[in-house]
Parts: structure tokens; sequence; C-alpha cells
């Protein structure tokens, strides 16, 4: 089995990232295959394609920075973060891994405004169970910081999964990341900070700043009673909010108008809530 994950526009055409080889036909996240590379031409007809790197069995975001690709994805086993900068032809500049003593399953990248690259994901390395794990990189390679957080809701955090699953550069150069936060076993906890149980999954956003650091918002805070890394509960229209999210966070434009990209996102958020509470929505 073979899948293209991500495309992105070159001069000379399209470039698609992915993998082949796929040994798990019945697994989405991580198939147990190759990382491989395609080139297009401009009307999308397949020009030439190869293994990407023996670190890196499944390619999973491409960026293209002037004329350099930056390719993330995760190594053998889904045992690391893996990251690979590479000319336009596909010609490798580095790669490097990053990661703990456990699992650690990349699953989102964007860059910066001033290059700098964002990995996020989720892992297990010196954590209770899952936890988000997200990094800022610099164009070398080089890690600048890394930041591990998870169970907004403090429930029992051996049952927690916390799974980020993309996420998206601002421009005053910090990052916001999108993730799941719930549980899949039968222990069904509850805690004084939530009146959910822990295995009704909730979407989960955290604001970093460019140094890394969470930046709590008041209107996120007030809008749904906790800190800006916490889950939005609008009474049960979670999967609906979670599309939202994506088409905004993609879609959003710079620089026109003085609003910031988070204010942005704290109104249209605000819209959304204060519409499903006063109609009668039927989450499909």
């Amino acid at each position: 089995m073979d899948a293209i994950e991500h495309i992105v526009e070159t001069p000379s055409g399209l470039v698609g990232i992915g993998y082949v080889n796929a040994t798990d036909e019945n697994n989405t996240f991580y198939t147990e295959g190759e990382g491989y590379i395609t080139f297009f031409d401009s009307d999308g007809n397949k020009t030439s394609g190869r293994i990407i790197d023996p670190q890196m069995s499944q390619a999973y975001r491409i960026y293209r920075i002037n004329n350099n690709l930056i390719i993330s994805g995760l190594t053998p086993g889904a045992e690391d973060y893996a990251l690979m900068k590479t000319n336009l032809n596909g010609e490798k500049d580095w790669i490097k891994i990053y990661g703990g003593d456990n699992k650690d399953h990349c699953f989102a990248m964007d860059i910066s405004s001033d290059n700098s690259i964002y990995l996020s994901g989720h892992t297990l390395s010196n954590v209770d169970n899952w936890d988000s794990y997200t990094m800022k990189i610099d164009l070398d390679g080089n890690k600048l910081w890394e930041k591990k957080r998870g169970n907004p809701r403090g429930f029992d955090p051996k049952y927690i999964h916390d799974e980020v699953w993309d996420l998206k550069a601002t421009s005053d150069g910090g990052c916001i990341i999108v993730a799941g936060t719930g549980d899949e076993y039968a222990y069904e906890g509850t805690c004084s900070q939530s009146k959910d149980i822990s295995n009704v999954w909730q979407v989960y956003l955290i604001k970093f700043s460019a140094s890394g650091e969470i930046e709590c918002l008041d209107a996120m805070e007030a809008m749904a009673n906790q800190s800006i890394e916490m889950k939005i509960n609008l009474k049960g229209h979670d999967y609906y909010l979670w599309q939202v999210i994506f088409k905004y966070l993609w879609r959003f434009p710079y620089k026109k108008d003085p609003l910031t990209d988070i204010e942005k996102l704290l109104f249209y958020l605000k819209k959304l809530k204060n519409s499903l509470e006063t109609q009668n929505y039927e989450n499909k």
C-alpha cells in the first residue's frame, strides 16, 4: 500500500511526500512503510520518485522555504520525530531525529514567519500517558525548545490520551496546536475540575509564544472557564468545532486587519458558541 500525505508547490511543479510498501493495510496513522518523495510536473504527471531516507519510514508534512524543502515524519517503528531539509530536487542537506526514550509520534508541522520550524504530535517519553509534544527548530535543525502538556481536565493522567493532529504558526512568531483529549479505557473517571467523564473526548488547544511560553488569554478562559491549555466544550458539538478550527487556522488572512490571529480565532469561536447555544443544532 502506498500513499501521499501532503503536497507542496515548487517553481517546476509539485512535490508530494508519504510512504510506499506499507505492511499494515488497516492502520491509517502509521503503516510500517518507507518514506517516499514524488515529483510531478505542473499538470500533475509524475516525473520521478524515490525513498526519502532510511531514517524516515513515513513522511507526513512538507513545506517549502525559498529553495529548500522541509519534510517531517516518523522514524521506523514510529519511535521518534524525523525532520529533513533538502533542496528543491529532494537532495538531502540534513536529517535530524528528536524524541525521548519511548514512543514519539510527529503528526504536525508548520513554518513561522522567521522560517523557524514548529513540530508537534504526542509522546510517551517521561509522561504518565500520551501527552502533547511540541518543539521549535531552527533552519539548521537545532532544537530551540520543547514542551509537553496534557490532561487539561485533571483526570487520572495514567488513563488520558492527549493526541495532537495539527498546528498552525501564528504571525506573532508562536503557534497553536489542536489535539484531542480523553481516555480509551474502562476508567470513566470524574474530577472536580470538569463536569465531563474522562471518556468524553474534547478538543484541546494550546497557544505557545515564540519562546515556548503558554499564553493565557482571558477571552478563552471566560468562554470555557478554563485556561488556554484546555479543551473547547460546546455541549456535544466538538467534532463540528474541530472542523471549524481547522478551516479557520488554514485560511485566515495575514495582515489584512488589525486583529491578531488569536483574537480572530477567539472571535469566531465565540460566535460559533453563541450560535450553537441559541439554535437547535444537530451534530452530524
